[in-house]
């Protein structure tokens, strides 16, 4: 009678870990998610590669690779907060206080540090193997093979007297770790459990596995059974192994094992070996009911684990399939776990081929391959921290657990050239960490593998803990790629001191957390309304002082009305949102891109919960195939663009941005949808309801929608964005009207046309032909036109199924260019009929703002409306902001949206963005902690070595015995003195050789830097010159202090016009009259700063621009356009103007500057480095990194070089661009720059 299959459901509730490249669990986490490598070469406080590393050697005493992963040196441990003696840790193994650390740290992250239950009832139980180590192998050192090399040295040296030989021993055992009485508990292997029953009183069981590298995962299975069976009420479970000899290589170098190309590459075609690694973890089990009971944050949920040896095999060293399948079915079978559920593998892959073909037949054998549920993600730790030996499978498990906790799949090494057997397997490589979307039934599970030397294998099966992944429970993940600092005082003149105090304190503090002073200044801002509001966007603690060290000078300038800038600065004396509306606008198609939100989901689950929602759908459905496949998988992007699949994956990401927008505080006071964002347009204003019923709805819409367009039942057309104005548009398509149509209305300067391809290449090329810049849109539907108007039978069997109410939130209609009725029956007429009517965004948007709204939000995932709104209110009181861009990290601009926002003076809770990242109040009136004190962790091995002066002392003795000679034999003697002979005519020679190659060096190296390159060897002072071209015409100045000029920028007859275009100077071989787009390089605009600053500087020099940053390009307008320059002397660092440019044509961005930067002045430039021999180009790139003006021969033209590789500026607007030019033709001595 076979066994009822019973899971363990064990809670994982804490977990602390050490691995190569990562001093704890958030490092390691973000290292997997980054597939970052830590394999290095081994340190030579290990062992020395110089002696052994060989890898065309067979010798025994060789090794064929040097690689591995290694901890991070040195290796800090606290001994004195665990009451423990420096000289113990040094006579010890160094895996002991590993393992004692980290099962500190593991309590700690599991909030029981200071709470454990019943320590009668708490086992340990540790997974390490008896290998060398540093304890042992000093003991060894003491003992036996001290008397074997005094007694080989006995031998070699007879008159050495007993005294000399006594001094001998003293001085080698004077340099090995000590051993004696205090240190002897800690060279015990089994000592390791048992010192951490003894640090912190635990009564339970504590004992050592020793299974080869399943230790840690045979250590799991019985810490969880003495859970379950309750001989325990928590469990401490750990792996630990550090590589302190070359003996682990030894061995696996004899059994042709050790990778020589020192590259980890498990599963993979490319794997040529086992790369070492090393490290520690720990993790705290409690029966899964009572940590629910207790509130625990739960990692996961442990349901079983299988344990199998192999039985007779090839061989105790031949990995087997079989085995590895047995302990596989015996997890599943025991624990009721189907394995058709489990997402994602966790292999052992240690890389040696043979070991991993074994595992791959095995995991083949154990998994189903076909339908949907036969997919699975595969990875190994072992590929960028190598093989950790009895750590290897704690190194696995906390990775799953952490994948569950996060919802995410980490990448996998070698995806480029995967293993053939996993082709048809059901199992893949992620080349990329994504999202764990799961539209399943049933939970996301992950299995674990580890298998051991020997036969002995483990497999662990892991289950989310949906209850604490979808809380603010806090995870791994707690760095972001920048923070947002918000700022608040009563009026700008307190914040401004304000900001020039937190500078101060920040100066005497690096050691705060950004993360925790973000949060801390966050809620002290947004305590009171306060009056005058500064939001920044920063990426370092180092990063805020400068920031606000620039910033305070222009709050303290009354003239400047507001402060915004591509980096994140957000300030307004006048914000429009403290008394106006707030606008949520929708987007439809086309707002899609391959990753979007795929940062935001790990962060916040309500955000992925959407794309849990969509998958479900779709499964469920069969309809179309589930949105996260193409929006986070591998498979082709162009199904992204698919009818269904595009609505459905559009709507997914707006409904989840519109779900964290509300945890933000934002509500706003007008909706509007565009195209078929207006959907959720209707739910934001409460008109529809998002529940089950309207889902499923949607979807079936969708599945309607993907089959007539597969089948040809939508109407098809050339769709083409057109930067123009309607009226142009229009005046384009003329006799057209009624073939082609205005399908979009956008902005002044944005249109989308729809027709007849054929008719649209007519238009098209009249637009170009003006100078008009296009573009094809990625899909071919005929919306917004009459064509469409067959399809519209979903959409109204859609509308007619909801129960649809009067807008709670005013809702404003792209149809009809204003509010929608309140009547139900009149919102379902209107949402259906702007399927078959133009879009009139533009005409909406300047009703929304005559209505009152100031703040417009992009709820869409690529920022386009933000753009297009603030493209129709130009000029005229209004922000508008994206919740997430393509260019930018989806964390960074949500930093952006929320600076902005409360620089706006919006009402949010910012406490949202930290609410998984356990921020840690700041006092910066506090002193720094001291740093406690810590040992260095010594690993290698403890080498016996005599000191210099006893060797020396040796030596003498040895050298005054005299030593025969025996005689050379007369045949010997006479081919010895010809060579001497021959040996003494070579070194003449080559003496003379030498002679004339350091001769013709000084001659080369003489001209090279005297006659090749003419240049003063000390600073020089430039010609005067009157003001350059670009000083443009002088309208206020202050001498000294500040200046504006005004600088007319005409195309006609500027050279740089007429060759610095986008499409070149001609973009047509049909018609040669066309030109590209003429734009003002970057150059130039940099030049223009400099040549108004210097009106500042008379009599000094400009030697160098710094922060130069364009918010894009300026193109040239069929009329003269004025660019205005104000530029102001920085009284805090003399030499230094700040200068910015405006464009006061009209499509300037009104009071936010389109160029800015530092001009710094001296009192003469230094000399351009004379060139040296022997320097590579890297070396000559690499000392060019400053930006600085140098003179070179016979000019002065600046040099700009890029000091960071920012993006350059773009077409669309709101891209950053730092001085990113390779030689600026700054004509500091006159003249016109030349264009590109």
């Amino acid at each position: 009678m076979s066994r009822r299959p019973r899971p363990l459901d064990v809670a994982i509730v804490g977990m602390a870990c050490r691995f190569p490249g990562a001093g704890d669990l958030c490092a390691y986490w973000a290292n997997a998610l980054a597939g970052r490598s830590a394999i290095s070469e081994a340190p030579a406080s290990r062992w020395d590669a110089a002696t052994f590393h060989d890898p065309d050697s067979t010798s025994p005493g060789r090794v064929a690779g040097c690689c591995g992963g290694y901890l991070d040196e040195p290796i800090a441990f606290d001994a004195a907060s665990f009451g423990i003696m420096p000289r113990t840790v040094a006579g010890g193994e160094p895996e002991q206080f590993l393992m004692l650390d980290a099962a500190r740290s593991a309590l700690a992250d599991a909030g029981l540090l200071d709470r454990l239950p019943d320590r009668r009832r708490i086992e340990v139980v540790v997974g390490r193997g008896n290998y060398f180590n540093r304890g042992n192998l000093a003991r060894l050192q003491h003992g036996r093979i001290l008397e074997q090399t005094l007694g080989i040295l006995r031998s070699l040296h007879p008159e050495w007297s007993e005294a000399e030989v006594e001094a001998a021993r003293e001085d080698l055992r004077a340099g090995l770790p000590p051993f004696e009485a205090s240190t002897i508990p800690g060279q015990l292997t089994n000592a390791t459990a048992g010192r951490i029953a003894d640090q912190f009183n635990l009564a339970g069981a504590s004992f050592v596995v020793d299974a080869a590298s399943a230790s840690a995962l045979v250590a799991l299975d019985l810490g969880a059974r003495a859970v379950v069976g309750r001989r325990a009420e928590l469990a401490l479970v750990g792996g630990v192994y550090l590589e302190a000899d070359v003996d682990f290589r030894l061995v696996f170098s004899r059994l042709g094992g050790l990778s020589p190309s020192g590259r980890s590459r498990p599963f993979s075609e490319d794997a040529d070996g086992l790369v070492p690694g090393e490290g520690v973890g720990v993790v705290v089990l409690k029966r899964l009911a009572d940590a629910e009971r207790d509130g625990d944050r739960v990692y996961a949920v442990l349901k079983g684990v299988g344990v199998a040896s192999d039985g007779r095999g090839a061989g105790l060293a031949a990995p087997d399939a079989r085995g590895h399948l047995r302990s596989m079915r015996r997890a599943y079978q025991t624990s009721g776990v189907d394995p058709a559920t489990v997402g994602y593998v966790e292999g052992h892959g240690i890389g040696v081929p043979a070991a991993d073909r074994a595992e791959l037949r095995a995991l083949r054998a154990a998994f189903p391959t076909g339908g949907r549920r036969g997919r699975r993600v595969l990875g190994a730790a072992s590929a960028f921290i190598g093989h950790a030996m009895p750590a290897a499978g704690m190194a696995g498990l906390i990775k799953a657990a952490l994948g569950l906790h996060h919802r995410m799949l980490p990448p996998s090494a070698g995806a480029d050239r995967p293993h053939r057997l996993l082709r048809g397997s059901g199992l893949t490589l992620n080349p990329a960490a994504r999202p764990w979307i799961n539209g399943e039934a049933s939970p996301r599970r992950a299995g674990v593998n580890a298998f051991g030397f020997a036969g002995i294998n483990a497999h662990a099966i892991l289950e989310e803990h949906a209850a604490s992944a979808d809380s603010a429970t806090p995870g791994a993940m707690l760095t972001w790629p920048s923070e947002a600092i918000l700022l608040a005082a009563e009026d700008r003149t307190a914040l401004a001191a304000a900001a020039r105090r937190l500078a101060s304190r920040l100066r005497a503090r690096p050691d705060v957390v950004l993360k925790d002073l973000a949060a801390t200044l966050a809620r002290e801002a947004t305590a009171d309304r306060a009056g005058s509001r500064l939001g920044l966007v920063v990426e370092s603690t180092a990063d805020l002082v400068d920031r606000l060290e620039s910033l305070t000078s222009r709050l303290e300038d009354p003239a400047r009305t507001s402060i915004r800038d591509s980096r994140g600065a957000y300030f307004w004396e006048a914000p429009a949102g403290r008394d106006g509306g707030v606008g949520l606008l929708f987007p439809g198609e086309g707002s899609q891109y391959p990753g979007m939100l795929a940062d935001l989901c790990p962060h916040f689950p309500e955000v992925r919960a959407r794309f849990d929602a969509a998958d479900r759908l779709a499964i469920e459905s069969g309809a179309i195939e589930p949105p996260s496949d193409g929006l986070f998988g591998t498979t082709d992007e162009s199904e992204l663009w698919r009818m269904g699949t595009a609505i459905n994956v559009v709507l997914t990401a707006q409904w989840a941005l519109h779900g964290l927008l509300r945890n933000l505080g934002v509500r706003p006071t007008a909706v509007v949808g565009h195209s078929s964002g207006e959907f959720l347009a209707l739910a934001a204003a409460g008109a529809v309801q998002v529940d089950r019923d309207f889902e499923i709805h949607l979807n079936e819409m969708a599945a309607v929608f993907a089959r007539l367009d597969s089948s040809g039942g939508v109407a098809s057309a050339r769709l083409v964005g057109a930067a123009t104005s309607r009226e142009r548009a229009e005046a384009a398509i003329g006799e057209l009207n009624g073939v082609v149509s205005v399908a979009v209305d956008n902005c002044p300067r944005q249109v989308v046309l729809a027709g007849v391809p054929e008719a649209v290449e007519t238009v098209v090329s009249r637009l170009r032909h003006a100078g008009v810049m296009t573009e094809e849109l990625p899909f071919s539907r005929a919306y917004h036109t009459p064509a469409f108007a067959p399809a519209v039978g979903p959409i109204r069997e859609f509308f007619d199924r909801l129960d649809v109410k009067s807008p709670a939130t005013p809702l404003y209609s792209c149809c009809s260019a204003g509010r929608f009725d309140e009547d139900p029956e009149a919102v379902r007429r209107l949402a259906v009929a702007q399927w078959t009517r133009p879009v009139e965004f533009r005409r909406t948007v300047e009703a929304m703002h005559a209505d009152g709204v100031r703040v417009f939000i992009d709820v869409g995932a690529r920022g386009n409306l933000a753009n297009f709104a603030e493209d129709v209110l130009r000029g005229r009181p209004a922000f508008a902001v994206a919740a997430n861009v393509p260019r930018r990290s989806g964390l960074t601009q949500l930093n952006h949206l929320v600076a902005s926002l409360f620089a706006q003076g919006l009402p949010i809770t910012p406490e949202h963005l930290y609410m998984r990242r356990r921020p840690e109040p700041v006092d910066l009136d506090a002193p720094p902690p001291a740093p406690g004190p810590v040992v260095a962790l010594q690993v290698g091995f403890p080498e016996i070595r005599l000191t210099e002066a006893v060797a020396s002392r040796l030596r003498a003795r040895t050298e005054a015995r005299p030593v025969p000679t025996p005689p050379a034999s007369p045949r010997e003697e006479a081919p010895l003195e010809a060579d001497a002979a021959a040996d003494e005519a070579m070194l003449a020679r080559l003496g003379t050789m030498e002679q004339f190659l350091r001769t013709q060096r000084r001659v080369m190296e003489e001209y090279l830097n005297s006659a090749a390159i003419e240049e003063p060897a000390g600073p020089s002072s430039p010609p005067e010159f009157g003001p350059g071209p670009w000083a443009g015409e002088v309208r206020r100045i202050e001498p000294g202090v500040s200046v504006e000029a005004v600088i007319n920028l005409d195309a006609a007859g500027d050279p740089v016009a007429e060759h610095h275009t986008f499409g070149g100077r001609r973009v047509s071989a049909v018609d040669p009259t066309m030109r590209g787009l003429p734009v003002l390089p970057f150059t130039v605009m940099a030049e223009m700063l400099a040549q108004v600053a210097a009106r500042l500087m008379p009599g000094r020099t400009i030697v160098g621009l710094r922060e130069v940053r364009a918010r894009r390009w300026i193109r040239y307008e069929d009329a003269p356009i004025p660019l205005e320059v104000v530029a102001q002397v920085d009284p805090e660092r003399p030499g230094e103007v700040r200068a910015s440019l405006f464009n006061r044509g009209p499509a300037g961005l009104g009071e936010d500057p389109e160029v800015e930067g530092v001009v710094i002045f001296g009192h003469g430039r230094e000399a351009a480095p004379r060139r040296r021999l022997g320097r590579s180009p890297h070396q000559r790139r690499a000392s060019s990194t400053l930006i600085r003006c140098t003179p070179t021969s016979g000019s002065s033209t600046a040099r700009l070089c890029r000091p960071s590789p920012r993006s350059a500026p773009s077409m669309g607007g709101g891209s950053t661009a730092s001085s990113e030019c390779y030689r600026a033709a700054a004509s500091i001595a006159g003249g016109r720059p030349r264009g590109r």
